[in-house]
């Protein structure tokens, strides 16, 4: 009988006993991981119902609705292949979330940097069409999407992130909570008046 180990069955034998191999332990790995996955289902989920509700609210424009209206294709009413466009790129980006997810043995940093990114452009859409509550949640996604970017393309070098690496993400995730508080304490409106 042959057997085949894949990427990461480094603590496996080859009878499928789970072998210690770190002072964490596997039980507590997979813990871990079942908790991850859970939080990258609930992205995946938030992002996916943001991109079909921008979607219907695109489809379903009053300018584009009433009959025989002379608007669509200006720039009070563009075309729906404009304002699908940025929902097919978000699209693409939920799509590569979830092949990150289904192709790598653990969940990681990738696929909730594909998930927000796939969010912030359907927020980045629907708030671009007139709703407040869209524009707020747009300006907190891009808040969190600055360190998010950072720390993706810092952990796509493969470096660990030393003493320094940890203080530099520490400040950037402040930054982005600072920045995220006036979005969710004050409406658009409101910040709009006080500058």
């Amino acid at each position: 009988m042959r057997t085949v180990l894949n990427r990461g069955d480094e603590g496996r034998t080859t009878n499928d006993e789970p072998r210690m191999t770190s002072k964490v332990g596997w039980p507590s790995l997979v813990v871990r991981r079942w908790s991850f996955i859970s939080l990258t289902t609930v992205l995946g989920l938030i992002s996916l119902g943001l991109i079909i509700w921008t979607g219907v609210v695109a489809w379903q424009r009053p300018c584009r609705t009433t009959a025989g209206s002379g608007l669509v294709g200006t720039p009070e009413c563009p075309s729906l292949i404009f304002d699908l466009g940025p929902l097919l790129i978000a699209l693409g980006f939920w799509a590569v979330a979830l092949l990150v997810v289904w192709l790598t043995d653990r969940p990681d940093l990738p696929d909730v940097f594909f998930l927000l990114f796939a969010g912030a452009l359907a927020a980045g859409k629907l708030s671009a069409m007139g709703s407040y509550p869209a524009g707020r949640l747009f300006y907190l996604l891009l808040a969190w999407l600055g360190p998010l970017t950072f720390h993706f393309h810092y952990s796509l070098l493969a470096r660990p992130a030393g003493r320094l690496g940890q203080i530099v993400f520490g400040g950037l995730y402040s930054l982005a909570v600072v920045f995220s508080l006036p979005f969710l304490l004050w409406s658009i409106p409101a910040l709009q008046q006080r500058g």
